[in-house]
């Protein structure tokens, strides 16, 4: 059932799935930014106790969303991005023990370290959450990525938020003089 509030943001809930206490929403949102109506798909993640959300978080890019204000708005390299997902790897094949938005992210970020936090789903879609580790000594960060994996589709999709990468990147370059 899609949730409405007063200022007309929206959000319509596509897919979802749970595990214990953690429950998974694949939504669908609509809102408006300086008047310009928006659009945008998230992953939110939240831990339950009975009728209370203890933790919640929320996956989805504001790059696109920002983008309409300022356009020149950093980016992060188009080979570091696959927004319509990828297929999935052939089971048991070495592309199959690394998600392929790492192998893409590593061209732009360097090496990364991929911790799995929570998951649910079924025979038919999987949602992970993951805990990315990313650069060197002294300029070391963390942040999250949402992945929803369709198994009937045959496709895996990451949610991520690219302007705060294509930010920390920008400032980066600006303090190593490139």
């Amino acid at each position: 059932q899609e949730v409405n509030d007063d200022a007309g943001a929206a959000l319509a809930p596509e897919r979802w799935r749970t595990r214990d206490t953690t429950i998974f929403v694949e939504a669908k949102n609509q809102a408006s930014l300086a008047g310009k109506p928006l659009r945008w798909h998230s992953i939110y993640c939240m831990d339950i106790a009975g009728d209370r959300v203890m933790r919640g978080r929320r996956y989805y890019d504001r790059r696109p969303l920002f983008a309409n204000l300022n356009p020149e708005l950093p980016a992060l390299p188009a080979s570091a991005l696959r927004p319509g997902g990828d297929p999935l790897p052939v089971a048991g094949s070495a592309e199959a023990k690394r998600p392929a938005f790492a192998t893409r992210l590593e061209s732009c970020l360097g090496a990364l370290s991929l911790t799995p936090l929570l998951s649910a789903g079924d025979e038919a879609l999987r949602f992970i959450e993951w805990r990315i580790d990313a650069g060197g000594a002294g300029e070391a960060f963390s942040f999250g990525v949402a992945e929803r994996v369709d198994l009937r589709a045959g496709n895996t999709l990451a949610y991520f938020d690219t302007l705060a990468l294509a930010l920390r990147l920008g400032a980066s370059a600006a303090q190593d003089g490139r």
